[in-house]
């Protein structure tokens, strides 16, 4: 079986095993199994990988958001530009209006 703590790993006899638990190393079985977990971790092994699903999925998440918030800023800019030529429309009627008022009074 193997400790292993940070970047060290130690091939350990089953006498030796309880004295690395206590030290913080990991044990692992010669199939490279996690067999046991080190003492006085900041955070337990099953903590870490909760987290780090959780970590996963909200990063899964927020490139989902960020997908949908390019194609509304898409939308969004579309519906810019039929706004503007709907003003610019708008402003030639109006003066179309107007030239032929003028025309019509002379």
């Amino acid at each position: 079986m193997f400790a292993v703590k940070d970047n060290v790993e130690y091939s350990i006899e089953e006498i030796e095993k309880k004295k690395f638990i206590e030290d913080g190393y990991d044990i692992y079985d010669e199939n490279g199994k996690k067999i046991a977990e080190g003492a006085n971790k900041k955070v337990s092994a099953k903590q870490y990988s909760d987290l780090k699903k959780e970590y996963d999925n909200l990063n899964k998440t927020i490139s989902e958001k960020e997908a949908e918030i390019a194609e509304l800023n898409k939308k969004l800019a579309e519906k810019d530009d039929e706004v503007k030529k709907i003003k610019e429309d708008s402003k030639k009627a109006k003066k179309d209006s107007k030239k032929e008022e003028t025309d019509e009074n002379n």
